[in-house]
């Protein structure tokens, strides 16, 4: 959809469909690629933006344009003559200048055409005039300042365009991307019980055994998209951990609204750390949604009050879940995550069974010594859910094969890889499993 503001026209781009998916894996893999659609846009559709006049030199304002973008570290430039365009790295955001000779001595024509299919025509308009603001205010010196430089740490801030603005208008991208989920799921049919709801057999209780256990299905901010069964797999796997011998007084359950951030973090760095002891093995379990900070990539786990725009504030990073889990005491700790950072741009479609968000780059839990973690997909995959199961792909086969009584992590990891790849391939996707660690006996 096209919207004629003054003399700019402004495009959503509804058509290039979902950005980002988040599902998941624990997998280690880099920033994210660079999308094609809006920049194909701004490219087709010069003489469509916003155009002024601005005092100055055609080289002297592409200066001003570029200098910003190369230094903010979160888009690609490319310059070309006559233009320059841009694209952030972790968005279906792209932006371009065109420059024209003027018919006012001593100015030069300026369009700017910015294009997303996550921002609203307000937000693209408002961003247009804080460039030509940018471009009207800027010092002589920013231009002339080298393309690829970092600016100083004690420069004053430049009026009119800075890093931040560049960086609020990726997190707005973002937040869109999250929250046009489209076509809206249906409701799914109510799921009675499952085949791997409860385990066939239960061991001897290990006093100084301990689970955390998190699940989000539906979120304190409606726009956010469900994470099928999430609560039901924290269900399952909670009966599990007991079932293999962690005392109920020491199984912490959080699901639903009782999963806040200030939850999440107490138990793992107050409680955890207090009652853990060198003869412990800790189980921590997470299924829901996770997100990326769009501007360094770092992974976050998203409870149930957590904010996508505000991830500092409001999620668990990942790094710092692993340090935690880390620096305990206990001789082990296995990690399970059915909520991962996968990317998918350009034209994508959510599938039906998805768990959405957005994109990211994680640590690599190998370096911690106590560690093993089973991760439901690779980085560039989506996980899926069994209806009929009422479960996500990667936990339904994790407790299947706890129940059928698969012996350690090495094995169970065998023994779910195949079967989740087959799942997701009658659901015409891709997903693999992943692991790290050594082999844990269960």
């Amino acid at each position: 959809m096209r919207m004629n503001i003054g003399t700019s026209r402004i495009t959503s781009l509804p058509g290039l469909g979902a950005l980002l998916l988040l599902t998941g894996c624990a997998s280690m893999f880099a920033a994210s690629r660079q999308m094609a659609g809006s920049m194909n846009y701004v490219r087709q559709h010069k003489g469509e933006g916003l155009r002024q006049s601005v005092e100055g030199s055609e080289e002297h304002l592409m200066a001003l344009a570029e200098a910003p973008m190369r230094n903010s570290g979160i888009y690609t430039v490319v310059r070309e003559p006559h233009a320059i365009f841009a694209s952030a790295t972790t968005s279906d955001l792209s932006y371009a200048y065109y420059f024209y000779p003027s018919q006012n001595s001593g100015q030069t024509d300026v369009e700017i055409l910015i294009a997303s299919p996550w921002l609203k025509a307000e937000q693209i308009q408002g961003f247009q005039r804080q460039t030509f603001l940018g471009l009207r205010t800027a010092p002589l010196s920013q231009a002339s300042a080298p393309a690829a430089a970092a600016p100083a740490q004690s420069a004053p801030a430049q009026p009119g365009l800075s890093k931040e603005d560049l960086e609020s208008l990726v997190k707005a991208a973002v937040a869109g991307a999250m929250q046009a989920q489209t076509p809206k799921p249906e409701p799914r049919p109510a799921v009675q019980s499952s085949d791997v709801d409860d385990p066939s057999s239960s061991r001897p209780e290990r006093p100084h055994d301990f689970a955390l256990v998190v699940g989000v299905e539906s979120y304190q901010d409606k726009d956010l998209p469900k994470a099928d069964y999430a609560e039901r797999d924290a269900e399952a796997a909670s009966r599990y951990f007991l079932a293999m011998g962690v005392p109920r007084r020491n199984l912490k359950l959080l699901k639903g609204s009782d999963a806040t951030a200030g939850k999440m973090k107490g138990f793992l760095e107050s409680w955890l750390p207090k009652v853990v002891s060198e003869d412990s093995r800790v189980y921590f379990y997470f299924s829901g949604h996770g997100a990326p900070d769009p501007s360094s990539g770092d992974a976050y786990l998203l409870p149930w009050d957590g904010n996508p725009e505000y991830l500092d504030a409001s999620a668990a990073p990942l790094k710092r879940v692993y340090e935690n889990l880390g620096r305990l005491k206990a001789r082990e700790v296995l990690v399970v995550m059915d909520a991962c950072f996968s990317g998918t741009g350009g034209r994508s479609v959510i599938q039906k069974g998805t768990r959405p968000l957005v994109m990211v780059k994680t640590e690599d839990p190998a370096q911690m010594r106590n560690l093993t973690v089973l991760a439901a997909s690779r980085a560039n995959e989506v996980t899926g859910s069994l209806d009929e199961q009422g479960h996500g792909i990667f936990t339904y086969y994790l407790l299947k094969g706890l129940k059928e009584g698969v012996k350690d992590s090495s094995r169970l990891c065998e023994y779910l890889t195949p079967k989740v790849q087959d799942a997701a391939a009658r659901q015409n996707r891709t997903q693999t499993p992943v692991c790290h660690g050594g082999r844990l006996p269960f």
